[in-house]
């Protein structure tokens, strides 16, 4: 069996679809989950509430 490591990097307007697309990709595989997401706050350049970083695990991994 393969292993697979996931990075994921979202720029400029693109970043606001980054929850959509982990919930998609934890949504696909069983033994996964959301870990940590950590969301812009008010005067941080972008989106207040977007996600700035996250981590999720996929199929354990």
């Amino acid at each position: 069996m393969r292993k697979f490591t996931t990075f994921l990097l979202f720029v400029g307007r693109q970043h606001a679809k980054a929850e959509e697309a982990i919930n998609f990709y934890v949504s696909l595989f069983g033994n996964s989950r959301i870990g940590k997401m950590v969301r812009y706050g008010p005067n941080e350049g972008e989106r207040e509430g977007t996600v700035k970083r996250a981590l999720f695990i996929l199929n354990g991994v």
